[in-house]
C-alpha cells in the first residue's frame, strides 16, 4: 500500500512558513523580516505534489492575514513581514506626472536610460 502524505490546510502552511521565520530569527539570534524558498521547500511543508494556481492564492490570502505577504516568482518564493514596510518611504507619483504623457517608445528609452540599460543588453525587446 502506498503511504499518502498528509495534505495541511492553507492556514497551517502560513503558519508554519512564518514559524519558521520566527525558529531562524531565534537561530541566529537575529531578527528575519524575508526569506526566500524554494517550490519544492513548500511542496514539502504543505505535503502536497503540485502547487495549484488556488492553493498559492489561498496561501497568499492567508499570509496576508498573518501580517505577510507570499511573493511568487518562477523558481521559488519570499517571504515578507508586511509590519516591516511602515518605515519605508512613501512615494506620490508627482515625480512622474509628466512621464504619463511619453509614447511607449520614448517611455522605453528613459526607462533605459535612467536604469543603465542598453538596448544591446534588452534582447527580448522588455522595455520597448
Amino acid at each position: 500500500m502506498i503511504a499518502l502524505k498528509k495534505r495541511l490546510t492553507t492556514s497551517t502552511v502560513a503558519m508554519l512558513l512564518v514559524l519558521n521565520a520566527h525558529a531562524y530569527a531565534e537561530e541566529k539570534g537575529k531578527e528575519l523580516s524575508r526569506y526566500r524558498f524554494t517550490r519544492a521547500t513548500l511542496k514539502k511543508i504543505s505535503g502536497r505534489q503540485r502547487l495549484h494556481d488556488v492553493f498559492l492564492d489561498d496561501l497568499k490570502e492567508m499570509l496576508e492575514e498573518l501580517n505577510w505577504t507570499l511573493i511568487i516568482r518562477d523558481t521559488d518564493f519570499g517571504l515578507l513581514d508586511l509590519s516591516k514596510t511602515d518605515s519605508w518611504p512613501r512615494l506620490n507619483s508627482h515625480r512622474i506626472a509628466a512621464y504619463r504623457e511619453f509614447d511607449p517608445d520614448e517611455l522605453a528609452n528613459l526607462y533605459r536610460e535612467k536604469l543603465e540599460i542598453s538596448p544591446d543588453n534588452d534582447e527580448e525587446g522588455e522595455y520597448a
